[in-house]
């Protein structure tokens, strides 16, 4: 057995474990799944477990453990960071995280903490029997190689953004011949993704887990009505090549904000930040572009970091002059971490195939936990068949199979599925699930049936993994309009032949003329979504789903007909 195994973790926020080998990435599982803890922080030991006992890999197979944030202990939320709480009284965040002067000294001062959180993972790592190398790897550096080694182009620009990570909320570096050379990097005191956090807070949610919300509700407002207090407060200074925050840091300052938004809607609020966020990636991404970019044509882009989960943000990238393509990484938060401090060892190209990279269930756990059930179900002769044939009698379906996915977005194998014509199903079937969403579905839809529903001219990749929003043709908003939102977007995932996915919309498209349905993640409110065939058969019957689809079986309600 191959001694070259490369294991990389991410122990912070959204913890998760990878696993790459020589001929590539293994596996990855992030804690949140098995814990049942969203966006477990903590050492993921139930994911570590989990990966050697699938794939039969003792320690003596690992030839290194790579762990994401070298410098700096991570921290759980804005609220917990006692560090940066204690800065903050002191009025030094801007002295010690707004410069790199400030930057040493802040790794000065937390020297002894990382010194013995470094310490407590080298021993947790022992007690199971590792003694080999541990590499500590550089927090953006990690987002920057799970971007450029996870896809096939060479040459292009890397750029991550998040609100703090090792330091820094930003890092440019420029990728060529498989190597990766940092070009600039940007404090963390003067991230504009704090700004999005602190919106967040203000306006009721939970801040590094509801920013998706502030991104849907931002389509119902009117930015001109506040925008003017965020020019104030953040600015890009494109000769530093930097984000300048004229504001505050942390908890005091989310007051001062909150008193300075006060009167204004939470929708012109959220619409606000959404377009200065915008505004200013854009001046950063374009400035990066003159300055490092190919000058004799477009250049690709690659993205990781937190604030590049906002998939209205990356559209406006995407359509900036002089870029060719963009890949986002799927799993670009920190939940990403896992895989990029891997490679980051490997240091090769391994193009992803698709992001199902969890643990397949077994044959029987999938047996029991339908016998189990006390739901009436049946064994079609085909299961997309039947499936579509329930779609288009506008049932919901709950499809689980194979692979669980890696990342924020079910895609197939762990989604809710149903017929997209319904513009009334986002307000209904999120009461169903015990949610409140201002976005609506996302669509998956056949590769071949695309461009009759959607408009872009961005390459199709990030279309793979839910990771960028586009226009919407007049036929979609006719035929399909529970997935357009008032601004007239759809974040789609585009499929291809050969997957079960693209086999019911397959069957679905010879009932109803369209390949396309909603795609929405198959859990309840602030669970993850769903991972064993136990947990998918509970969620159903807690919900108000009509059918499960669980591998080759179709479960449905105790009081709902399975005729179709």
């Amino acid at each position: 057995m191959s001694r070259n195994y490369v294991i990389g973790l991410n122990v912070g926020h959204d913890s998760g474990v990878a696993l790459v080998s020589d001929n590539g990435i293994v596996a990855s599982i992030n804690e949140e799944r098995l814990s049942r803890n969203k966006l477990h922080f903590g050492f993921p030991y139930l994911a570590l477990n989990k990966i050697l006992n699938c794939f039969d890999i003792s320690f003596d197979n690992v030839k290194t453990f790579a762990i994401s944030d070298a410098s700096f202990v991570p921290s759980e939320s804005i609220e917990k960071d006692w560090r940066k709480n204690i800065i903050e009284v002191l009025g030094l965040s801007k002295p010690l995280l707004g410069t790199e002067n400030g930057l040493i000294i802040s790794r000065l001062l937390s020297l002894y903490s990382t010194q013995k959180y470094q310490k407590n993972i080298k021993g947790l790592l022992a007690q199971n029997g590792y003694h080999g190398n541990i590499s500590y790897v550089d927090h953006h550096y990690a987002h920057a190689c799970s971007a450029y080694y996870s896809q096939s182009i060479d040459n292009g620009i890397v750029i991550t953004l998040d609100a703090s990570g090792d330091g820094y909320c930003s890092k440019v570096y420029l990728a060529n011949n498989n190597n990766l050379t940092e070009v600039n990097r940007i404090p963390c005191y003067h991230s504009p993704a704090y700004y999005y956090l602190y919106v967040t807070k203000i306006l009721g949610f939970t801040p590094l887990r509801h920013e998706g919300k502030i991104t849907g509700l931002a389509a119902y407002g009117d930015p001109n009505k506040c925008i003017h207090i965020f020019r104030e407060l953040i600015t890009f200074d494109s000769n530093k090549l930097r984000f300048v925050n004229y504001g505050g840091y942390y908890n005091n300052y989310i007051l001062q904000l909150k008193e300075l938004l006060s009167g204004f809607s939470s929708a012109d609020i959220a619409a606000a930040i959404q377009a200065h966020t915008e505004n200013l990636v854009c001046q950063y991404v374009s400035t990066i572009l003159d300055r490092y970019g190919n000058k004799s044509s477009p250049t690709p882009l690659f993205l990781a970091g937190g604030l590049f989960a906002n998939v209205k943000l990356n559209q406006r990238i995407a359509s900036l002059p002089n870029v060719d393509s963009v890949f986002i990484f799927p799993n670009m938060g920190d939940g990403g971490l896992n895989i990029g401090a891997a490679l980051s060892i490997k240091k090769t190209k391994f193009p992803i195939k698709d992001v199902f990279l969890g643990e397949k269930p077994t044959q029987y756990s999938i047996d029991e936990a339908v016998k189990q059930s006390s739901n009436s179900y049946t064994v079609p002769n085909s299961i997309a068949v039947d499936i579509a044939k329930h779609l288009a009698n506008d049932k919901v379906v709950a499809r689980y199979f194979d692979k669980m996915e890696y990342g924020p977005r079910a895609l197939g194998h762990r989604s809710i599925l149903y017929s997209a014509k319904d513009a009334t199903v986002n307000e209904w079937l999120n009461k169903c699930l015990n949610r409140t969403e201002f976005m609506p579905f996302a669509p998956v839809v056949m590769d071949i049936e695309f461009d009759k529903f959607f408009i872009t001219d961005t390459p199709i990749k990030p279309f793979e993994y839910m990771t960028i929003t586009c226009d919407v043709t007049t036929l979609c908003k006719k035929i399909a309009p529970a997935v357009v939102h008032v601004d007239g977007t759809a974040r789609p995932q585009i499929v291809y032949p050969n997957c079960d996915m693209y086999e019911i919309l397959s069957e679905y498209k010879k009932l109803t003329g369209h390949g396309i349905l909603v795609n929405t993640s198959f859990n309840m409110h602030e669970e993850p979504i769903v991972n064993s065939p136990k947990e998918a058969v509970q969620a159903f019957k807690i919900s108000n789903i009509d059918v499960l689809a669980i591998d080759k079986y179709l479960l449905f309600q105790a009081n709902r007909k399975d005729e179709i």
